[in-house]
């Protein structure tokens, strides 16, 4: 008869083995995120970098939404930007047969964690929308290319998705304007007086 305690270790023992297991895919998925974008663009490792409005082509066109065959018509308007929001929206015109891709990464020493990857190749009416995920807390890097007629367009910019408790501090700040009692003093200007919500701890 099996006792507790070996029944326990073997648990254990498959509980630990499962997760390098899922660790292992985790890798292995990623790896080959990387690599479909790589083939399909034509880009190589050192085109994941931190190095903001850097890329393909990309100093040749004003607006960093604009990619020559394809631009966004919402959500890419900076080459930095921060949000609230973990998952963001991107709509965007193109010629029909262009290839937009997107593919967010953090960087730790060099080696690329991707977080979100989209690829697809626009249809006949031209439009294109998609949603992207990013990591809360966190700066992170987005590559866009877009491939037409063989040409490639990519630009590199730095997403910051911020607490949202932050957000919810300011949604909730009140700014009341008064006139205090002694006018004089004040000069009659009217002073500001600001009335923190409550809450129990936020880091700002």
């Amino acid at each position: 008869m099996i006792g507790l305690g070996r029944i326990i270790f073997i648990m254990a023992i498959f509980v630990m083995l499962f997760g390098i297991s899922s660790l292992a895919q985790e890798v292995i998925d990623e790896a080959s995120e990387v690599s479909e974008f790589q083939d399909v663009f034509g880009m190589d490792s050192d085109d994941f970098t931190d190095e903001v409005g850097s890329g393909s082509h990309s100093d040749e066109f004003e607006r960093c939404s604009d990619f020559g065959a394809f631009s966004f018509t919402s959500g890419l308007n900076h080459l930095r930007f921060s949000s609230f929001t973990k998952d963001k929206y991107y709509v965007g015109y193109g010629e029909e047969g262009a290839t937009v891709g997107m593919i967010v990464y953090t960087m730790d020493e060099d080696a690329i964690k991707v977080i979100d990857s989209s690829i697809k190749t626009l249809g006949a009416s031209g439009l294109y929308s998609q949603e992207i995920s990013y990591k809360p807390m966190t700066t992170q890097y987005l590559v866009v290319a877009v491939m037409c007629e063989g040409r490639v367009v990519s630009r590199t910019y730095e997403v910051t998705i911020k607490e949202e408790a932050t957000k919810s501090l300011l949604e909730n700040l009140s700014i009341d304007f008064w006139h205090p009692t002694n006018q004089l003093d004040n000069g009659g200007i009217p002073a500001v007086k600001f009335t923190m919500p409550e809450v129990a701890e936020i880091e700002l």
